[in-house]
């Protein structure tokens, strides 16, 4: 094996342009290799962490759009009865109308919201300024609301402490939030949200019912059977054809991972590519270098060297070339993920050992692989043929 590795070092210094050609060609394979596992790991733990920011261990319950007649809207009974169910830490309610809003000398179009006591610690909301509602604000109906960010840089002394006309209403802002994890206006929670106790809500919209109810769910273990209960409390306090969707985060989870499966499959199939298109790179190289040395091949073969020597020397060639390959390939991957974590989140800035693993034995197999074929060839050659070879 020592000569066969030396023999292999000497052939692939003498024909450096060729050998770099086809070192490159790997290279960029298995760097993409291990990008493509990378990028996978970190987008799946990105989009999991997103889901579960909204709101750890949620059911929801929302009316369907277009069936839920206003008679028979989610009401305040029913978030009472969900919250005394076993396993149900907290529970919320919530309403959203659009409201067309003054602010200055410009109107806009808000979401006014309403919510129950414990929306904030379920969604997750984060408060930038100010403090959110406490107890009182709930009990005795103050005219109290938050706002985001969106809403208090149109504002111009500032929103803390200021009065916010809603309508024929008013309100004292208290405080500015934003959800822990953008659901990017895919939640009652929009850009310009303002938040309102659910009572106080009523009184300026005059509904009285709620759109959403978040239940939170004691354990992960607990969230199926959770589910199971709460569609059963539901239907039996509404008409029999489903009207109500309820869900968790765990569906969501599951059609999260089955996307991230499908794009890392297509995303592998490239990468793949890519080092398919190396490794016949690799076996047109083999054959050149087969033709050009058969005089060599054939004296070997007449002071004694064995088929499998000849092969072994072939293969330990194209086992080098793509072993050169795969270490670029592995460093390229290393620097460009450290380069990419300083922009993007959540992206690791060292492959996992799976990713360079992964890569680096698939780099070397189909080297070897594209490289059997030239080394059979070479293995099979007749000595005295080979050396009349010119």
């Amino acid at each position: 094996m020592k000569e066969a590795i030396a023999f292999a070092l000497d052939a692939l210094a003498r024909e450096k342009l060729k050998s770099f050609l086809t070192v490159l060609g790997m290279s960029v394979g298995c760097c993409a290799l291990v990008l493509v596992i990378m990028v996978a790991t970190a987008g799946r733990t990105y989009i999991t962490a997103l889901i579960e920011g909204i709101g750890a261990n949620l059911v929801i319950v929302e009316r369907e759009p277009g069936v839920a007649a206003l008679q028979d809207e989610l009401s305040a009974g029913d978030l009472g009865a969900l919250r005394s169910l076993p396993n149900i830490v907290a529970a919320a309610g919530s309403y959203d109308n659009p409201l067309e809003l003054q602010i200055g000398t410009r109107k806009v179009v808000a979401r006014l919201v309403g919510v129950t006591e414990d929306f904030q610690k379920i969604r997750n909301l984060r408060i930038l300024r100010g403090r959110y509602f406490d107890a009182e604000d709930f009990s005795k109906l103050n005219k109290v609301c938050l706002v985001t960010s969106s809403v208090n840089r149109r504002l111009r002394h500032g929103a803390v402490g200021n009065e916010l006309k809603l309508g024929d209403s008013s309100c004292t802002i208290i405080g500015i939030f934003e959800e822990g994890i953008s659901t990017f206006g895919q939640s009652e929670i929009q850009n310009e949200t303002i938040l309102l106790p659910y009572r106080v809500a009523r009184i300026i919209t005059g509904d009285s019912y709620f759109q959403v109810i978040y239940l939170q769910v004691a354990k992960h273990d607990d969230i199926d059977f959770a589910t199971q209960q709460v569609k059963l409390v539901v239907a039996s306090r509404h008409r029999s054809r489903p009207r109500y969707l309820v869900r968790n985060m765990t569906e969501l989870l599951y059609l999260a991972e089955k996307t991230t499966i499908g794009l890392t499959g297509i995303l592998l199939g490239v990468s793949i590519v890519c080092l398919v298109t190396a490794g016949v790179g690799i076996m047109n190289i083999m054959f050149a270098t087969v033709t050009e040395r058969t005089y060599e091949i054939g004296l070997r073969k007449a002071l004694g060297a064995s088929e499998r020597a000849i092969r072994t020397q072939f293969l330990t060639e194209a086992a080098l070339l793509s072993a050169f390959g795969a270490a670029i390939g592995v460093l390229t991957g290393t620097a460009l993920s450290y380069f990419g974590s300083s922009i993007i989140p959540n992206i690791p800035s060292i492959p996992s050992a799976l990713s360079i693993i992964g890569a680096t034995v698939f780099t070397m197999a189909v080297g070897i692989a594209f490289g059997y074929l030239p080394a059979q060839r070479a293995a099979k050659l007749q000595p005295v043929d080979s050396l009349r070879h010119e």
